[in-house]
């Protein structure tokens, strides 16, 4: 997380904010026999926490309207175009914050301090899209 500047470790918030709580999500990824594979860990920040306003302006649903989808079909059908389709799992995640939003990081994970202030989107965020 350091390397990827997601966050940036700070000793106190100031008095107008609050730490946003964060867990630690472990799992373990199984092949088809159930044995294990791997396993991954990740920090979700309870999304639910930050107050409107405060902790953030606005919250973005990425949605197509089946209309959108059927213009761009038809352009497509017209000029002569190859249409394929993608899927982009993580297509907003680590995304930049304009606000200032500061979490408390679980206690066994960080040796150091455990307030951080968020450069990046976490899971579990309202304005992670």
């Amino acid at each position: 997380m350091e390397k990827n500047k997601l966050l940036t470790f700070v000793h106190e918030i100031p008095e107008t904010k609050k730490a946003i709580p964060t867990k630690l999500i472990l799992q373990r990824k199984l092949n088809p026999v159930a044995q294990t594979v791997r396993y991954t860990a990740r920090i979700v920040a309870q999304g639910f926490r930050p107050v409107d306003g405060l902790d953030f302006t606005d919250t973005f649903t990425p949605v197509a309207s089946l209309l959108s989808v059927r213009v761009v079909l038809s352009i497509a059908a017209a000029k002569g175009f190859a249409v394929r389709q993608m899927d982009v799992v993580t297509a907003f995640l680590g995304s930049e914050l304009h606000e200032e939003v500061y979490v408390s990081l679980p206690v066994m994970v960080f040796a150091r301090e455990r307030l951080a202030c968020l450069n990046r989107s976490l899971y579990g965020l309202k304005q992670s899209p």
